[in-house]
C-alpha cells in the first residue's frame, strides 16, 4: 500500500511497472495457450488496461476486498494472485484456485481479498456491496472495491446498490471502467447522459480519473487513496461509497475470437499513447529495469513507441 501523502519513489515506479508487465505478459501467454487450443472457455484480455487494476490495489491491503469482471486477470494479480495457480485454473487443473473449475471468467483467491470474477455482466456489484455492509457491521477498517465496465451502466443492479451502499453509508468504491465500447458499440450509442451523474444522482461522491496513468497520487483524490487508513478514523466505518469513471483502452478484442475492430476516428479520447506501459514514466522505469539487469517480464513485452508522431491505434473492446 503506498500513501498518497509522500511522492513516489523509484522502488515504487519500478514495483508498479513491474506489475503491469507481469499483467501483460500474463495475457499475451494466456491468449497463445487459446488460440493453439490447450486452454478450455474463453479468453477475455486485459491488455491496455493494466494501470487501472495496478493503480487502484496499490492503494489497497492484503485483507480489503475487491470484485471482478469477466475481463478480470488483471484484478486478480494487482490483488496478488500467483502465476502458477491463476494458470492451472485456466488450463482446468485441480492446482487452480477454484481447483480448475471456475476457469478464465471465475477465479477467486480469498487469501487476498479477491471474492470473484465474474460472467454477468456487473454481476459482482451486489457482492461488493454486500462485503462494505459486511465490514461495516463487523467494524473492521476494511474497503471493498467493485471493478465493472461501462457496459454495466445499462444494469439494474448495479443503481440497486450504489443506493443501499449511499443508504447505509457502507465502504465501498465502485471503479468504472470505461474502455469506450462494449463489444461492438461505443458508449455514446449505449449510455445515456453523464457516467458520473448516475452516482451522483444518489449522493455519491464520483470523479473522473486518467486509466492510462497508474501514478495514483495523480489519478485519484486523496479520501479515495486513504480510505483503508482512515477507516480506522471513521466512527462504525461509516465511509462515503466513492465512484470513478477512468478511461482506458482495452487494445485486445472482446474476446479472443473476436474480429479486429477499427476506433472511431473522432473520439476525442484518442491518445498518442494509449498504454500506460509505454507512457514516459513507466519507460523510464524499464530501462532502470534493464540496466539493473533485472528485466523480469521484459522478454514477454514488446516496448511501444512513445514518440508522439507515430501514435499507436488500440482496437476497442468492453
Amino acid at each position: 500500500m503506498t500513501n498518497a501523502n509522500s511522492p513516489i519513489d523509484a522502488e515504487s515506479w519500478l514495483h508498479m511497472y513491474e506489475q503491469m508487465c507481469k499483467i501483460r505478459a500474463f495475457e499475451e501467454t494466456s491468449n497463445e495457450l487459446y488460440t493453439s487450443a490447450r486452454m478450455p472457455g474463453l479468453a477475455h484480455l486485459y491488455i491496455g488496461e493494466e494501470a487501472v487494476a495496478v493503480g487502484v490495489c496499490e492503494a489497497l491491503r492484503r485483507e480489503d476486498y475487491i470484485t471482478s469482471t469477466h475481463r478480470g486477470h488483471g484484478h486478480c494479480l494487482a490483488k496478488g494472485a500467483a502465476l502458477d495457480r491463476m494458470f492451472a485454473e485456466l488450463l482446468g487443473k485441480a492446482d487452480g484456485y477454484c481447483r480448475g473449475k471456475g476457469g478464465s471468467m471465475h477465479i477467486a483467491d480469498q487469501e487476498t481479498g479477491n471474492l470473484g470474477a465474474n460472467a454477468i455482466v456487473g454481476g459482482s456489484t451486489g457482492i461488493a456491496t454486500g462485503a462494505a455492509l459486511s465490514i461495516k457491521m463487523r467494524g473492521t477498517d476494511q474497503v471493498a472495491v467493485c471493478f465493472f465496465g461501462d457496459g454495466a451502466l445499462g444494469q439494474g443492479l448495479l443503481y440497486e446498490s450504489m443506493n443501499m451502499a449511499q443508504l447505509w453509508k457502507l465502504p465501498v468504491i465502485y471503479v468504472c471502467e470505461n474502455n469506450l465500447y462494449g463489444e461492438y458499440t461505443h458508449h455514446s450509442e449505449a449510455v445515456a447522459g453523464d457516467m458520473l451523474g448516475r452516482a451522483r444522482a444518489f449522493g455519491i461522491h464520483a470523479v473522473d480519473v486518467d486509466g492510462q496513468d497508474v501514478a495514483p497520487s495523480t489519478r485519484r483524490p486523496a479520501n479515495w487513496w486513504n480510505a483503508p487508513a482512515a477507516a480506522k478514523d471513521r466512527p462504525s466505518c461509516s465511509a462515503i461509497p466513492i465512484a470513478s469513471a477512468a478511461i482506458t483502452w482495452a487494445t485486445s478484442a472482446a474476446t479472443t475470437t473476436a474480429a479486429a475492430r477499427k476506433k472511431n476516428p473522432g473520439d476525442s479520447a484518442t491518445r498518442s499513447t494509449c498504454s500506460a506501459i509505454g507512457s514516459p514514466k513507466m519507460v523510464s522505469a524499464k530501462r532502470v529495469c534493464w540496466n539493473a539487469s533485472t528485466p523480469m517480464y521484459a522478454a514477454k513485452w514488446n516496448a511501444p513507441s512513445t514518440s508522439p508522431s507515430t501514435p499507436s491505434t488500440p482496437t476497442p473492446a468492453r
